[in-house]
Order: C-alpha cells, then sequence, then structure tokens
C-alpha cells in the first residue's frame, strides 16, 4: 500500500494509553453495558489485566507506533484502563473533555492527565464539555463517537451515555457532518457505545447494521458509508459480542496502515471479512480476555489517538 494515499485518512501514529492503579468490574456502568461480565471468582484479574495492558504497548511499540503511558494512581477507577471515553484529540490542536455517565469514571479525567495530554500533543485549544454531566448530558468521546476523519464525518448510535444534541454540538464546532442513528441488541437494548457496532478505517467500514431497526436510518448510514467509498463489513450481533466492532486503524512512523482487533475478534471473523480488511490495512491482534470480559471494553477503548 501506498504510504501517500495515508495521508488523506489522517491517521494517527501516537496513542495514549493508561496502566490502571486498580482494574475490576465496575457496577455502575454494568447496567447500560451488557458486555461487562463480573466473575469474582477469577483470581489475580488485577495482575492479569496488567499484564494484558503491558503486553498490549509492547505490541504496538515493535510495530512503529508512539506510544504514551499514563499511570493512573485513583485505585477507585476501575476503568481507568479506558481513556478514549473521556478525551479525544484533534488534528488542529484542539482538546475535547466529555461528560461522563458513571461518576466513578469521572475520576479518571484527573488534571494530571490532562496534563500530560496538552504537553504531548501541543493542545492549543480546550472545549470542556465536562460540566454538562452534572445536568446528566452525556457523551462519551470516541466510544460514542466515530470519526472518520478522511471524511470530516462522525457517526453516533444514541444511547443513555450519547446525547442526539450535544453530538450534533460538538460535531458543528469541528466542523464534522453529524450522522445519529440508533441501534438495539436482539433483546431491544440500545447499545452502549457506537464503537462497538461500528468501526471506520481509510477504505474500509465494520458495521452491525442489523441492529438498526428504523429502515429509513439504517439506509442513510450505509449510504453514507457507501458514498464515502469504502468497502463495509457486516457483523452479526455474535460477531458483537466478539468485539468485532471495536477496531481502530492507526498508522505507525512509516505510514503502514495497522488495524488493531483483539484475539476473540479476529477468530470470529469469517475468512472472507479478513480478505476484505485485508486489502486496506495490515491485522494487528491482543489477547485481553481479562479486560474484554470484566471490563466490558476492548482494544479500541484502550487507545486514545493524540494529534
Amino acid at each position: 500500500m501506498n504510504p501517500d494515499s495515508l495521508a488523506a485518512a489522517r491517521l494517527a501514529s501516537m496513542v495514549f494509553m493508561v496502566k490502571p492503579k486498580h482494574f475490576g468490574f465496575n457496577r455502575q456502568t454494568a447496567e447500560t453495558n451488557t458486555f461487562q461480565k463480573n466473575k469474582p471468582s477469577m483470581s489475580d484479574i488485577h495482575l492479569s489485566a496488567i499484564k494484558e495492558f503491558t503486553n498490549a504497548v509492547n505490541q504496538l511499540v515493535s510495530k512503529g507506533i508512539d506510544v504514551i503511558v499514563f499511570e493512573s494512581e485513583d485505585a477507585e477507577a476501575p476503568d481507568a484502563v479506558f481513556p478514549n471515553n473521556w478525551f479525544s484529540s484533534h488534528h488542529d490542536g484542539t482538546l475535547v473533555l466529555y461528560p461522563m455517565y458513571a461518576s466513578n469514571r469521572r475520576r479518571e479525567r484527573s488534571e494530571a492527565a490532562i496534563v500530560h495530554i496538552k504537553n504531548q500533543c501541543n493542545s492549543r485549544h480546550c472545549i470542556d464539555l465536562s460540566p454538562l454531566e452534572n445536568t446528566g448530558t452525556f457523551l462519551e468521546g470516541t466510544g460514542s463517537i466515530i470519526f472518520d476523519h478522511s471524511t470530516q464525518s462522525a457517526y453516533a448510535s444514541l444511547s443513555p451515555r450519547t446525547d442526539q444534541k450535544l453530538f450534533e454540538s460538538i460535531c458543528h464546532q469541528l466542523s464534522y457532518h453529524p450522522n445519529s442513528f440508533s441501534c438495539y441488541d436482539p433483546q431491544g437494548r440500545p447499545f452502549y457505545h457506537t464503537n462497538v457496532i461500528l468501526h471506520i478505517g481509510n477504505d474500509y467500514a465494520v458495521i452491525y447494521d442489523e441492529g438498526i431497526i428504523d429502515i429509513n436510518e439504517r439506509k442513510k448510514i450505509m449510504n453514507r458509508l457507501a458514498e464515502s467509498k469504502k468497502d463495509i463489513v457486516r457483523l452479526s450481533f455474535e460477531q458483537v459480542e466478539s468485539f468485532c466492532g471495536n477496531m481502530l486503524q492507526l498508522k505507525n512512523n512509516q505510514g503502514i496502515p495497522y488495524t488493531v482487533c483483539s484475539k476473540a475478534a479476529w477468530k470470529s471473523l469469517t475468512a472472507e471479512q479478513i480478505s476484505v480488511l485485508e486489502r486496506h490495512t495490515n491485522l494487528l491482534t491482543f489477547d485481553i480476555a481479562v479486560i474484554e470480559q470484566i471490563g466490558g471494553g476492548s482494544i479500541r477503548c484502550m487507545i486514545a489517538e493524540l494529534f
């Protein structure tokens, strides 16, 4: 693949990851995140998660992707390993801080972490939406919003953690075209985050469109993706449960594209789906079974892009 073609994708080559002080099951988020599994009989959950985290960092670095690791000192922030939910950075130097649904997740947005991020990405402007969480309005970063930087478009599946008006407002401020919709699991529950049912790369998109019940909404979103000239990989619900939607495309310091996914996700993809993806990117898989099962999030949730 010609590295020059990646310039249009504006992929990140530097990422921010957080080593948690104490990883564990978060009861405050379990009500809206059906992917979480409480396994009190599992021993050494934190130590296993730290091992998975360390291996993931080493894998990314080995491929030439810069990883900035921040060590959380807050033992009361069990989901600190998922920093992409409370901030996003952008190519124009803008840093956005987001309002979080669970009170213990708001602790992750520490002043030390914010200063660290600002120093790394030379942030020139900060949009702080976090006070809105006190009014019951939530929008959880790139968990709620899928930014397609190559087309200046953004997508959001509405849920208790993703407010439509706030999504449209931040898109306007960032000069992105908003595309909101509703997506449900087979039991009729909205997915807690968009990034478990939708991933957009430079030349491809991965989506669970069957859950978009409204036919007009589904047609609108699928047409929008098609207009972006992307190969579309459609997921089953079983594949969503294996975190196939929770991917992220990055590039290394040589401009080579990598799409990160978990081993569980990779095993759930069909040979045909893998073939479509590998026409556009290199798949990089991570063994993060403990983080996925206990935290209810996968590798994309563990990575926040720095521009």
